[in-house]
């Protein structure tokens, strides 16, 4: 290969020899480079935006799906006003391209008649009170659902309150028919021991007071040791007994000695008159005037 070279002689001396083949290859190769490492950076950096903005226009979609959908009680006043704008936006984007014709028209059943019968293509003002005649169709829809709630939770009150109160109504009255049960039991107790003069602890033999009467009207007096065999009890339980009667004034006599001589009441009173007759009186006195009264 032909060389070509040039001699220039200067003041300092002569100039550089250049290969001119060698130095555009390198510059061609390095720009090469350089462009596709720039092309791959840029298309890194576009694809990446490009990804973040679908990204978030997703999530704006997304959000705002979720805001029409959502049940209006749970939203706030500022959530329901960004719903209903929501809303009208749907409704402009879709009205030019989902005309209904009057067939469709009477098949739909108008749900919200504020927000269907807005047309597409309104002021900034007229959108403004559009959002805000759907915000209180909503929030009237809200009260009225927050109203039922209250009323039926007001019935399920007032329907435990009366369960409540007839429950104590009743155990009330179970309560008073079981005092009355257990007062008429005590009665009934009470009468058939005042009526029983004794009775045996098996049960075989009993003895009321009348009865006791009629045997000492028949034999006038009464051995207590002998009852207390008769009815298999000790002679302390028949002497009480005894001495309860008198003092209840159902009888009348003398209890003395293991031994109950039985006076009438006329009798009885015969016996004191004698007894207060006398200034002192012994007990043979006193056998003496009791023979008197029995032999009257």
């Amino acid at each position: 290969m032909m060389v070509m070279t040039a001699t220039n002689e200067e003041p300092l001396g002569p100039a550089p020899q250049l290969n001119v083949g060698f130095s555009d290859s390198v510059l061609l190769i390095v720009s090469v480079i350089g462009s596709v490492f720039l092309a791959i950076t840029v298309h890194s950096i576009v694809f990446t935006k490009l990804k973040s903005a679908e990204e978030i226009e997703e999530e704006e979609l997304t959000y705002e799906d979720q805001l029409v959908n959502a049940d209006v009680s749970t939203l706030s006043r500022a959530e329901r006003r960004a719903r209903a704008h929501q809303i009208m936006k749907q409704q402009r984007r879709i009205a030019p391209t989902a005309t209904p014709t009057d067939g469709e028209n009477n098949m739909i059943e108008d749900e919200n008649p504020i927000e269907t019968s807005t047309a597409p293509h309104l002021s900034r003002k007229d959108r403004q009170k559009a959002a805000k005649a759907a915000e209180k169709e909503e929030r009237k829809r809200f009260d009225a659902d927050r109203r039922r709630q209250q009323e039926e939770s007001q019935r399920i009150a007032k329907r435990e309150k009366q369960e409540r109160e007839k429950r104590m109504m009743q155990e009330a009255e179970a309560e008073r028919k079981a005092r009355q049960e257990q007062q008429i039991a005590e009665e009934m107790a009470a009468y058939q021991e005042w009526k029983t003069f004794l009775g045996s602890p098996d049960g075989k033999e009993s003895l009321t007071v009348q009865e006791w009467i009629q045997e000492l009207q028949s034999n006038r007096y009464a051995e207590v040791d002998s009852l207390a065999k008769r009815f298999q009890v000790d002679e302390e339980t028949v002497n009480n007994r005894i001495q309860e009667l008198i003092n209840e004034s159902r009888i009348a006599g003398i209890h003395h000695d293991n031994r109950f001589i039985f006076f009438s009441m006329d009798e009885m009173a015969q016996f004191a008159e004698i007894v207060k007759s006398r200034e002192k009186t012994s007990v043979q006195d006193l056998r003496e005037i009791v023979n008197t009264v029995i032999a009257d």
